[in-house]
């Protein structure tokens, strides 16, 4: 719902909601307000962080072409074995598959990979792509690595990456697909991480590490300032204005009409930001 206006609406159009509701009574004024925030910060969590153009710049991240960095580096472990140890994405297949993004590692039945196919049985194994041959997809969205096995065949390994505002960079969530039948010799995995988010990580050199995202932190402070706002004003309503029932709830009569009032807003936004008649006479 909310990418929509993400998308299609500039910062000068939220402010001109902003203004034109500065018009209106105090409590349409205040939902004005929330509504620009809400929108503001659902823009940052859900389409704020896309990248329309992103520009290789080494193994492990690509430019965007407004200067900001998806970087996975600290997804990927520079010694000590695959970050992402084998694993068999269907039962009924036999084979595992291990990756590390960025970084080359060799074990006994790969060297300097990225990506490890090997039998259940551990009888065969092939390489699916080394760190060097890494091709970021135009919108950062997908990494490709290559590989020619003894066998002479060429084999793919694609990572697409999800962008988790919310995430943390030691925590990603990751998945391998195994085999696309669809396009044989080419094996999937995803990553959902905030390291595949432009300027979701700076570079820290692999291994994890990072502290919270912009998202994260309006999160928190969001929760904290509703939590006391919310159990400051009961207590004072409470203790010093001696309220009963319902009235314990500060300023309940907005918060009894604040559904209307976003109503307003989002259709206001939905609208273009063009005021109309009945919009100025609320």
């Amino acid at each position: 719902m909310f990418t929509q206006y993400c998308g299609v609406l500039p910062t000068s159009c939220i402010f001109k909601m902003v203004f034109s509701c500065s018009k209106l009574r105090t409590s349409r004024y205040l939902s004005c307000i929330i509504v620009a925030i809400v929108i503001l910060t659902l823009c940052n969590l859900t389409h704020g962080q896309a990248c329309s153009s992103c520009t290789r710049v080494n193994d492990c991240s690509c430019k965007c072409s407004d200067g900001r960095v998806i970087d996975i580096s600290a997804l990927g472990k520079k010694s000590g074995g695959p970050k992402f140890t084998y694993t068999q994405p269907s039962s009924s297949l036999p084979w595992e598959f291990a990756f590390n993004p960025c970084y080359k590692f060799s074990d006994d039945y790969c060297k300097n990979v990225v990506s490890c196919q090997r039998a259940t049985d551990k009888t065969s194994s092939y390489p699916l792509g080394t760190a060097e041959s890494a091709t970021w997809q135009s919108d950062g969205t997908k990494v490709t690595y290559t590989s020619i096995g003894t066998d002479g065949v060429t084999r793919t390994s694609v990572l697409t990456l999800q962008c988790d505002p919310l995430g943390q960079p030691s925590a990603p969530t990751y998945q391998a697909k195994g085999e696309d039948f669809a396009t044989p010799a080419q094996y999937d995995y995803e990553l959902k991480s905030i390291c595949a988010c432009p300027d979701g990580c700076k570079s820290s050199g692999g291994g994890g590490g990072g502290g919270l995202s912009f998202g994260s932190i309006l999160c928190i402070l969001f929760v904290v300032l509703v939590f006391v706002y919310i159990v400051g004003g009961m207590v004072f309503m409470k203790v010093v204005k001696k309220a009963e029932g319902k009235e314990v709830v500060p300023n309940v009569n907005f918060w009894m009409e604040l559904p209307n009032y976003i109503k307003d807003g989002f259709l206001f936004v939905k609208n273009g930001c063009k005021g109309d008649s009945n919009y100025g006479s609320m």
